[in-house]
């Protein structure tokens, strides 16, 4: 199992374990936790995420190990500040233990750079690239090895045949990053 874990979306993948890792027949599970208002408290948010890992539990069953993508360390300029970084670490840590404690599994925290690296994507810096890290993952991962899954598509675009980063919903990109945590921890066992 894979988290990627935020107070707005959190993404949940399971992946069968196997020696040959085929992504188009051993994704068990994959789907966003979207915390359905901006008015939701903290602790409804925890709620919301422990009845739905409980639902998986009770359709998959127990699993061998399970990632956490690594929350913020530092500051990020511009980005974070110490009151986010908090909440998050709070936030992640406690669906870290609610996890645990379902499955009976420690979890596996990995940085996100050694997930995607272990996954063999390259990203570059924003400028360079035009588009942000988050979203080179996501695209590296529609032409690989995500191209047969049919992700939700925005409105407007219910009639494309390929999904991209400019035509997939929002939440997509936290399914990503949960694949991408789940293998990037698969690859190091």
């Amino acid at each position: 199992m894979g988290l990627d874990v935020s107070t707005s979306v959190t993404g949940v993948t399971l992946l069968e374990h196997i020696k040959d890792f085929d992504p188009k027949q051993h994704i068990l599970y994959q789907e966003a936790i979207v915390f359905k208002t901006k008015n939701m408290t903290f602790w409804d948010k925890v709620e919301q995420f422990h009845d739905h890992i409980k639902n998986v539990y009770n359709k998959f069953g127990m699993i061998e190990t399970f990632g956490v993508e690594s929350p913020l360390k530092r500051f990020v300029e511009g980005k974070s500040s110490a009151s986010t970084v908090c909440l998050l670490q709070r936030f992640n840590g406690i669906v870290s233990y609610i996890t645990r404690d379902l499955y009976k599994v420690d979890p596996i925290f990995i940085g996100v750079t050694d997930a995607r690296k272990s996954c063999g994507i390259k990203t570059q810096q924003t400028k360079k690239a035009g588009i942000n890290a988050k979203m080179q993952t996501a695209r590296w991962m529609l032409e690989h090895d995500l191209q047969h899954v049919d992700y939700p598509l925005k409105r407007g675009h219910e009639e494309e045949l390929v999904r991209t980063i400019y035509n997939v919903k929002a939440e997509v990109f936290d399914e990503i990053d949960s694949y991408v945590v789940c293998r990037g921890v698969m690859n190091q066992m």
